[in-house]
């Protein structure tokens, strides 16, 4: 197996010139970087190359409380750095049930993913005392098709001992001939909570557009620090956290592989939940797996099973179509949040 490139490690002291570095040196693994090797040199001229006005996005935000976490405190954007297309909305406070949790949408001034686009997300929710965050996105991202390079996108998300983050991104959709590397990392401290997702289409089905991309590589890691280590997450490295989840893939339909089962589904969806105890995390399992089908559309097909260490919960989702992919995530978000958090999902609002 060749040897692999790690998902971005979390960036410490961020200023607006260390996050336009690790934007514009997002790695490019191994596995895609050998569909880059077969390109024409002599594409269009008119492409911009890697670090070109509008190529190079990021955003970092702070997530911090404003006391102990007692009734009636918030949580709030205690730092914020951006560079567009990226951007952040202004956190809402519009969930009923846990008023004190920000809603924070990450925007995009472009049109979603194109040749050589970098960009990175940087979220750091309750580093210093308790907190929580909500995280979603405005709209579908689509990915461009490409005629040199490729587009990479990573998020890093950590969160705080006695803290809890949702990521609820909408799902991607690959054009014909696009070209994308999609990594995540989350670290989350023993005691934390993390619910994050994501979702992907099989292209623009409505025009009968089914696995026509190039190349898409996904890639997903998930840590917690080792017992007893000091919950410094800026200077935390892969040495000091044992591993959850580290998930990588790579489809190329042009290959004729067998896209690992999914050629006939529309969309797919990965839920993981970083659970703050193995009680909980066996309470939770006993919840999900009580589910009836008759809760999901006809065309959903999904499993679960723990994480190592009792830590969590995976859940892979199958469907025929992104819409329904969301609803058979979304039930499964209700369910994780009512059980973990006492609280059911709120309804994400887009726009």
């Amino acid at each position: 197996m060749a040897p692999q490139t790690p998902v971005e490690s979390n960036i410490s002291s961020p200023t607006f010139a260390s996050l336009y570095d690790a934007a514009a040196t997002l790695p490019i693994p191994p596995r895609i970087a050998k569909e880059l090797r077969g390109q024409s040199q002599s594409g269009d001229h008119r492409a911009l190359p890697v670090g070109s006005p509008g190529k190079v996005g990021f955003l970092h935000a702070r997530v911090d409380s404003t006391g102990d976490k007692p009734a009636g405190k918030r949580s709030v954007v205690a730092e914020k750095i951006a560079k567009a297309p990226l951007a952040l909305m202004r956190p809402l406070y519009t969930d009923p049930h846990q008023p004190g949790t920000p809603l924070l949408y990450i925007m995009t001034t472009g049109a979603g993913l194109a040749h050589n686009d970098r960009y990175l997300v940087d979220i750091r929710v309750g580093e210093t005392r308790p907190a929580s965050a909500l995280i979603t996105t405005q709209a579908a991202t689509p990915i461009h098709r490409m005629d040199v390079g490729l587009a990479i996108q990573h998020v890093n998300l950590t969160v705080g001992p006695g803290s809890t983050v949702e990521y609820m991104p909408d799902h991607l959709i690959p054009y014909g001939g696009s070209r994308a590397h999609l990594s995540m990392r989350v670290t989350a401290a023993r005691g934390g909570c993390a619910i994050v997702s994501d979702c992907i289409a099989a292209g623009r089905l409505g025009r009968g557009e089914w696995h026509r991309y190039d190349a898409l590589s996904m890639e997903t890691r998930i840590d917690q620090p080792r017992a007893n280590h000091p919950h410094d997450f800026a200077r935390l490295g892969e040495s000091d956290c044992r591993p959850l989840v580290i998930d990588r893939g790579l489809l190329r339909p042009h290959t004729g592989s067998r896209l690992l089962g999914m050629r006939n589904y529309g969309a797919w969806s990965n839920v993981w939940i970083v659970a703050p105890s193995p009680q909980s995390t066996r309470a939770l399992l006993d919840v999900l797996r009580r589910l009836p089908d008759s809760d999901f559309p006809a065309s959903v097909r999904w499993a679960a099973s723990t994480l190592p260490y009792e830590s969590g919960v995976w859940v892979r989702i199958l469907a025929a179509t992104a819409d329904e992919a969301r609803i058979a995530r979304d039930r499964l978000w209700t369910e994780a949040r009512e059980t973990l958090l006492s609280a059911p999902a709120p309804r994400l609002r887009k726009y």
